[in-house]
């Protein structure tokens, strides 16, 4: 039942004595080598999935994804949003307004927690608040207030990295797939000439 560090680390070194059962060193100390700590990957088959799937419409979206290790509370998760190019392949890519994040599974009704999106780096941001995210876990998670692109786009890939307290990596994946933002239809449209004579 050893845990590895709560993030990334370079390889160290454990100091080893041997002793018998006077407290008298048998051998030692010997310095033993211990392995790097590299990022796991998150799995689970990684979704970001919004309830409405057409353009400029402001609704939830359900984060799907399996942990590698644990994220301790006060953890963080982030999300980076997929370049669209907007300004020239569009006016405006995926956004967050005044967003919060409830947790779903596995435990259910823990306290919302806001999350904080920077619009330059298309990140949103969220604290690990009230429980550990558990290693090898499948995690669902509800955002509020996402407003999807302001035309359709082609369902695309979402950057996910978790973190401990000090912000240091813990697991990534670069990718979390989006829904295709389709066209929406138009309801009750009606053209109504002022007179219908030729």
């Amino acid at each position: 039942n050893a845990r590895t560090p709560s993030s990334v680390v370079d390889k160290n070194t454990v100091s080893v004595t041997s002793k018998d059962s006077r407290g008298k060193v048998i051998d030692g100390p010997t310095s033993m080598q211990t392995d790097v700590i590299t990022a796991g990957t998150i799995g689970g088959s990684p979704r970001f999935e919004t309830a409405t799937d057409t353009p400029g419409f402001k609704d939830s979206a359900t984060v799907t994804f399996t942990t590698a290790g644990q994220v301790q509370a006060g953890g963080f998760v982030k999300l980076v949003m997929p370049d669209l190019n907007a300004g020239t392949a569009l006016q405006s890519e995926w956004g967050f307004e005044d967003p919060s994040v409830s947790y779903i599974a596995p435990i259910l009704g823990l306290e919302d927690v806001p999350a904080f999106f920077d619009k330059s780096s298309r990140t949103l941001t969220f604290e690990i608040a009230g429980a550990t995210m558990s290693q090898s876990t499948h995690h669902v998670i509800t955002i509020s207030n996402v407003r999807t692109p302001s035309s359709v786009v082609d369902a695309n890939t979402v950057s996910v990295t978790t973190h401990d307290a000090a912000i240091r990596l813990i697991d990534a994946t670069a990718s979390m797939a989006t829904d295709a933002i389709a066209a929406g239809a138009l309801v009750l449209a009606e053209f109504d000439a002022s007179t219908d004579t030729p």
